[in-house]
């Protein structure tokens, strides 16, 4: 491989290392290469391949129109390319919808950057080195940028691997003449991280203007929220019920299991610590300021789960913090089917007792955490 090429990367007339020829189309190549590892997973092949047997076929799930985009990036013909970056970035799309247009990019991007390089550079023909200059910065951007969403995307990855790591069995048994079987509820409550990381549907090259700066009136246009609008991560994430569901059937696709809520009983049986538990009056002891965070009339705000000490089966927070989210549906009560338990940040001692259940609705600050049946881990 000749200094200074990535294979499968670099377009054939960098091989030839031939500077004359060299052009803005050099760098799509590489961008397109790079765009076509992240949304596949897989090493583009080298250019000479690609000259005989193109880029390959399109996996599921990657709309046509950004696939032609790719192709198109990385024809082996330079002039069959993009001439340049702001073609390749107005190809790119989401479904059928180009993300931003050639002339948001080169009006919001290209002009400013630009313009401010031309006017640091003095002597002829500055404004073809500014050009140059400015394509050159604009493509380490752009690749820093790709690998920073790369990163994003594998971090969501293990985050939501993570769930099952969290998740803790309980023993079936009876209670009050009620049989249950096995299951596994998490050990914390779903926090803003791990929501944001399951319901993330941007694509990588939304990401990508995400990451680059001075996209701020891009992302609120398209209502891309920054970190402080969604909340500190570790917080546990406050939901509707539409939003919980929502968040189960992307959970389910994304993973081929069958996560679910947790029901009144199961989640009353896990916060006291199981069929053998202590009978605690709050999950963890009946000293509630050691459990719980509560409101023990002082102001109180949400706090990361896992802050205080976990019950007998290690769960945390199944007292206080956030009420949780529980639903009848699969033992069929649907008259009574969705409820609160654990009590929140918001109630006081009498209300967050392991007994205490609330409709939904009624002055809640609902969070949830996840069920599982046994035969689904």
């Amino acid at each position: 491989t000749p200094v200074g090429i990535s294979a499968g990367y670099a377009p054939l007339e960098q091989y030839q290392q031939n500077l004359q020829d060299f052009s803005p189309a050099t760098d799509v190549y590489g961008l397109a290469a790079t765009l076509y590892f992240l949304v596949t997973g897989k090493v583009p092949a080298e250019a000479s391949i690609v000259l005989n047997d193109g880029i390959g076929r399109k996996s599921d799930g990657i709309s046509a129109k950004l696939w032609r985009s790719v192709e198109r990036g990385m024809c082996p013909r330079k002039n069959d390319r993009f001439q340049n970056i702001s073609d390749f970035i107005g190809s790119i799309s989401v479904g059928e919808t180009t993300i931003v247009s050639k002339k948001t990019f080169v009006n919001e991007f290209e002009a400013p950057i630009a313009s401010s390089t031309t006017n640091a550079i003095a002597g002829k023909g500055k404004g073809k080195w500014a050009r140059t200059i400015f394509m050159s910065l604009l493509t380490i951007s752009m690749l820093l940028s790709l690998i920073k969403v790369g990163y994003v995307k594998v971090h969501q990855h293990i985050v939501i691997n993570e769930l099952v790591d969290n998740m803790v069995k309980v023993k079936g048994g009876t209670v009050d003449g009620v049989t249950f079987s096995d299951f596994y509820i998490g050990k914390y409550e779903i926090t803003n991280e791990e929501y944001d990381a399951v319901m993330d549907e941007r694509p990588v090259y939304r990401l990508i203007f995400a990451q680059m700066g001075g996209v701020e009136a891009y992302n609120n246009k398209h209502r891309i929220k920054n970190e402080a609008a969604m909340g500190k991560k570790h917080h546990p994430k406050i939901v509707s019920r539409k939003q919980v569901l929502e968040f189960l059937e992307r959970l389910n696709e994304k993973t081929g299991k069958q996560y679910r809520l947790p029901t009144d009983l199961e989640w009353e049986v896990a916060a006291k610590g199981g069929i053998c538990g202590h009978g605690y009056k709050y999950s963890g002891g009946n000293d509630i300021l050691g459990v719980a965070n509560f409101y023990n009339g002082k102001k109180t705000n949400l706090e990361d789960v896992g802050q205080k000490r976990p019950n007998e089966l290690g769960l945390y927070d199944m007292t206080g913090n956030v009420d949780e989210l529980c639903d009848n549906a699969c033992i069929d009560i649907n008259d009574k089917r969705w409820s609160v338990r654990g009590g929140c940040c918001l109630d006081e001692a009498s209300e967050s007792l392991v007994t205490s259940k609330k409709p939904l609705g009624t002055n809640c600050l609902v969070g949830f955490r996840l069920a599982l049946g046994n035969s689904n881990i």
